[in-house]
Order: C-alpha cells, then sequence, then structure tokens
C-alpha cells in the first residue's frame, strides 16, 4: 500500500479521475451546455474527489473495483522496474514477497482474491488487460506484462482462484 500522507498517490488518482470524467460515456461533464459550466462543474467535482481522496483512512479489501485497478496498475509499474533493476547485466535474481499482506490468506495456507492480496489484485487486472476486446490493447498488454504475469501466477504459496475472471472495470 502507498504511504500515508504521500501526495503522489493522491495526484495520481485525481489525475485518473479527471481522465475518466472525459470518457466518451460519461456524460457527467458533456450534459451542461457551455464550456464555462462544464468547467465550473468540473472545478467543483475535482474539489470533492480531492477531499475524498484526501480525508479517509483506505484498507486494500475495502476499496472499489476501480481503485483495486487503478491501484493494482500503479504498484505493477513500480515492482516490475524494481524487478528490472535486479536483473540488469543477466544477473539472475530472486523475488521474495515478505510482508503478509501482499497475500493474507495465503499465507495462513487459505485462498486469497483480489480484495484480499495485492498480488490477486495484479494477476486479475493483468488478465483483464490481456482479455480486451480491442485487438490493440490486448496486444500490447501481453507484451508488456506477459512475463510478469506468468510469474506472478508462479509464485510458491500463492493460492486463489485461477479460473476466476475480473470481468469488469466498471462494477463494485
Amino acid at each position: 500500500m502507498p504511504v500515508p500522507h504521500d501526495w503522489f498517490e493522491v495526484v495520481q488518482g485525481l489525475n485518473s479521475w479527471a481522465f475518466q470524467q472525459f470518457e466518451p460515456n460519461n456524460q457527467l461533464i458533456h450534459q451542461y451546455s457551455s464550456l464555462q459550466i462544464q468547467g465550473d462543474y468540473f472545478a467543483r467535482a475535482a474539489w470533492i474527489e480531492l477531499m475524498k481522496l484526501t480525508s479517509k483512512t483506505v484498507y486494500f479489501k475495502d476499496l472499489k473495483r476501480q481503485e483495486r485497478l487503478t491501484l493494482s496498475a500503479n504498484q505493477v509499474v513500480s515492482i516490475w522496474q524494481i524487478i528490472g533493476r535486479g536483473v540488469r547485466g543477466n544477473v539472475p535474481i530472486n523475488v521474495h514477497w515478505l510482508d503478509k499482506s501482499f497475500a493474507l490468506h495465503s499465507a495462513d495456507n487459505k485462498q486469497d482474491d483480489e480484495h484480499s492480496s495485492l498480488l490477486v489484485a495484479i494477476i486479475k487486472t493483468l488478465e483483464f488487460w490481456m482479455s480486451s476486446e480491442i485487438p490493440w490493447e490486448a496486444t500490447i498488454a501481453r507484451e508488456l506484462w506477459g512475463i510478469f504475469l506468468c510469474l506472478l501466477k508462479d509464485t510458491d504459496f500463492l493460492e486463489y482462484d485461477k479460473q476466476k475472471q475480473l470481468v469488469s472495470n466498471k462494477a463494485d
């Protein structure tokens, strides 16, 4: 999980929220007639979102699906960069998940899901990206993250439902 009170995560969250406001299927902003009214609405809505992002205590298990996808996406990049630095110069490395919080239930020989394990959430997020109905999106995801996904799936002692797919990023 991100470091508490780190503004980097808040800025990323607000940036992600802002991009979502301008998706074609999001009618919240597009319903207003003038650019001035749209701008005013956006500024008020952004302020409300900023207050939400900075005022709540967040636990991984309580995140909504879109929040888990966003957190997983942010974390997968950081983790993959660390692994990439470790293998520079063809030096083999071993990756160990030392904190029980990476897979809370697996540590107790029980099954995790994307609510209880960041690792499972990352797996489900990568699988979701790779199963995109848009061919170029799926191809890019497989090329960028395919090896990492295989490695995560082979993590010793990680117990999860390997058949269950993350169906939609809009639900929850």
